[in-house]
This record gives structure tokens, sequence and C-alpha cells, in this order.
């Protein structure tokens, strides 16, 4: 008999889904796949063909590219009953799937299904990395939000870490410590590159990715500044913008579906330091200034990590993109050659479909 998994997908931004989408089309050869997810997430797996289950999820309180931990905590405890009954409606749909084993990409509801039932599950993130690598920043930018962030997964990771949770780990942290409970797998991307067609009429230009709602903020940023470069190109992929725009040294499109001939042409990229666009940078050799959403604790650490090993720079502050896109674009062939030295497989999704049956086989 097929056994089901149910991949649990968190519908902020549009990460979890582009790594969990190379997921599912490893695990579908071999299971019966349900997929879920909300927002932007479940837009990204709608347009990309994958049947997917619609769940109530939670969000997040932001402000102009910033991340807010103060009017979240507080958020969540005023709206503490729609909580409740967000989770309620999500036991219902899985209860009818009733999955063999739940995969949740940091879906809160989807954890506390499988504990109370009793059904293997499979934290996928990197916020052990986050947590690991925070001591390490820099202290000009340690700050109230980031701290009480940090506590705050810690307190979470340690509570599922004690119910015998077992989290994956697609990492690109290439000193990451040994954990109990920890596997820590290669990189997961949609496409390796190998497979994309060289079908990339742009030459010598470098790829700003601005994926998510909640990074919209950038866009105009980049329109300002980006002009400054004038002996450069750059290709905007926004999803905020609604048509093709033209400017002096740079081109803006609406939402990419396949971005990865213009990730295998360009020359380096420039994003928010989202863990699944870093990764696919990383895996097609491609420098990355990392511009991490301010106080958003994961960006921030992902951003440390890329300059920390040398695969490019970290943007802290938006005060300072100009002067550091100019400063990454003198670097960029060091940090070429360091990416290269790195030797990413990218054989994540393959990884983490070999654990699933081995779970499942007991």
């Amino acid at each position: 008999m097929v056994k089901t998994i149910a991949i649990s997908c968190c519908g902020i931004g549009l990460g979890h889904a582009a790594r969990d989408k190379a997921i599912f089309d490893k695990l579908r050869k071999k299971f019966s796949v349900k997929i879920l997810s909300y927002g932007e997430g479940y837009s990204f797996l709608m347009k990309n063909k994958i049947n997917t289950i619609k769940i109530p999820g939670i969000s997040y309180a932001h402000g102009m590219y910033s991340f807010d931990i103060f009017s979240e905590v507080f958020e969540k405890v005023a709206s503490f009953g729609k909580i409740r009954r967000n989770y309620i409606a999500f036991c219902k749909i899985l209860d009818k799937i009733k999955p063999n084993l739940v995969i949740t990409d940091l879906e809160p509801y989807a954890f506390l299904y499988a504990y109370r039932r009793n059904i293997p599950v499979i934290v996928l993130s990197n916020v052990i990395a986050t947590l690991n690598n925070y001591d390490g920043l820099p202290e000009r930018i340690k700050n109230n939000s980031l701290a009480l962030q940090g506590f705050m997964l810690r307190q979470f990771v340690q509570f599922m870490l004690n119910r015998g949770t077992l989290f994956v780990e697609p990492s690109f942290d290439l000193n990451a410590r040994k954990q109990s409970k920890v596997v820590q797998s290669d990189l997961v991307v949609r496409k390796l590159p190998a497979a994309v067609e060289n079908g990339c009429h742009y030459k010598d230009f470098y790829y700003v990715s601005i994926g998510s709602q909640l990074e919209r903020g950038l866009a105009s940023k980049f329109k300002k500044i980006l002009p400054e470069f004038k002996d450069k190109y750059f290709l905007i992929a926004t999803s905020s913008a609604k048509r093709r725009e033209m400017g002096e040294n740079f081109v803006v499109m609406p939402f990419v579906k396949d971005p990865f001939p213009l990730i295998k042409n360009c020359s380096g990229i420039i994003a928010p330091a989202g863990h699944t666009i870093i990764s696919e940078a990383l895996v097609y050799g491609k420098p990355i200034l990392a511009v991490p959403m301010k106080n958003h604790i994961e960006q921030v650490v992902n951003a440390y990590l890329v300059e920390k090993q040398g695969f490019g720079l970290a943007c802290y502050d938006l005060k300072n993109l100009e002067s550091s896109i100019g400063k990454f674009l003198l670097q960029n062939k060091r940090f070429e050659r360091n990416i290269s030295k790195a030797k990413f497989k990218a054989n994540g999704a393959e990884q983490i479909a070999k654990i699933v049956s081995g779970l499942l086989k007991k």
C-alpha cells in the first residue's frame, strides 16, 4: 500500500514553497504526497501547476522591509482565539488526508498536529544554523528585537527536540556542528544548472531578485541607486511589478516563473537574504550581495554567513546599499573562486527523500 506524506509549507514569501516543490517532485515518485500552503506560498505552487491544498496560516507583522517582533507578539496574544480556530480547521484537513508522515517547512500547526497524533514528523528548516551563528554577529547589528526572536526560536526548537522531532537542514554553513536529532543535508534547488538551457539573450548583467511582497520596498530603492553604476546592467525581477519597465541601465520584470536561465547567465545576484535564493546562487556558482530584511533574525544570520564564508557581501542597512553594491562589484571574482571551492552538490532533495523512506520503513 502506497503511504501518504503531507508537506505543510509556510506561505510567507516564496522560499519555503520553492524548496518544497523540489522535495515534492522527488517524493511523489514513490509516495502519495499532498502539499498544503497559504498566502504567497500557495500562489507560487499553484502557478507551478502543483495541486495545493489551501490551509489557514499565520501572518507576520512587518513594515517597509523590516520585521517587528514586538508588534508580532502583541498581535498573536490578541488573536489567540483566531489562531485556535485556524488550528482546528487545519486538523480537519489533515484528518481527511490521514498522512503516515508529516513534513513541516516551518509551519507550526503541522508539528502540533503530528505530535498530538503520534505521527512521524520532519521539521525542514535552517533555524538551527540561525541559532548556532547568532552569537557571531557583529555587535553593531545585534538589538533587542533579534535577541527576543533568538530566545523564542530557541524555546520552540528545544520543545520539539525534547519530543524526538527530527530536524533536517539544507545548509550552506560549511562549519555546521553535529547535533542530535539534526541532519545536515546539501542544498535544495528546483533545477540543477545542467538542466537549464542557455535561452537567455541578456549578456553581462547582474540579477536582482525581489520575490516576496514583504520585500516590495526594495524595488524602488534599486531603481534610484542602480543608475549610479553606468557601466553595469541589471535585471530586476519583482512580484510587485505589474508590467515591464525600462531604466537607464536596468529593466524591471514582473514575476519570473523560470528564473534559472537568468541565474545561470548572470554575473552575480543581489537579493534579500532568503535561504532559497542564496542556495540557488551558490549552486549556480554566483556571488551574492545579501540584503537582509531589518530585524529578521534568519535573514540577518544568512547574510552574515554569506559574508563570513567569502561567498559575497552583506548589506545590513539600506542606507549603505549603494556603497555595498560598489564593493560587491569590485570583489566579484574572489567570491566566485570561494564558491567554486565549496563544491555544493545540490542533492538535498534526494537526501531528504531517503530520510523519509527510512522513517516510513520503521
